[in-house]
């Protein structure tokens, strides 16, 4: 995994990856400029670090932000993020890609009239249905929020790879 708290740091430190001959590449640490929305800052270690390692592999990690995510995709091979449970839970937000964009919908009872999508979850299950209204004690208000982050991850992938 590739640290730094800076361009030159990250840097340095795939250098030195490179230097004992490691073949699959991360990047660490950029979950603190995500959620600033420091989008040049993130896309210029990506892509600075991409001239680095070549065509090997690169994983980012902490990515939230869809927006960085829609930039840095021509770079990286994959990613992970918490966001789409975080969107789920305690933003209370289900995910739309629509003609290119990405929305997030705040509120589970304002689904839009004509909200579509393809995901498995959507196909069986209304993730705008109001978790509190289910009774409690019996783990449908649970399985209804890990519904909703599976949909909202279904999203971020399919941003990832549009």
């Amino acid at each position: 995994v590739i640290q730094g708290n800076s361009i030159e740091e990250y840097l340095k430190c795939v250098k030195e990856l490179l230097r004992l001959k490691c073949e699959r590449f991360a990047i660490g640490n950029l979950a603190r400029l995500s959620a600033r929305k420091r989008v040049n800052e993130v896309i210029e270690i990506v892509s600075c670090v991409r001239k680095f390692i070549g065509q090997n592999p690169l994983h980012v990690l902490g990515v939230s932000n869809v927006k960085i995510l829609e930039k840095i995709k021509p770079y990286i091979t994959s990613f992970d993020s918490s966001s789409a449970i975080q969107l789920a839970t305690m933003r209370k937000a289900v995910l739309e890609f629509c003609n290119g964009v990405v929305k997030d919908i705040r509120g589970w009872n304002k689904r839009p009239v004509n909200f579509k999508c393809e995901c498995n979850v959507c196909k069986n299950f209304n993730v705008f249905q109001d978790e509190h209204s289910l009774p409690l004690g019996t783990g449908e208000r649970r399985v209804t929020r890990y519904l909703r982050a599976i949909h909202n991850a279904y999203v971020i992938w399919k941003v990832a790879h549009s």
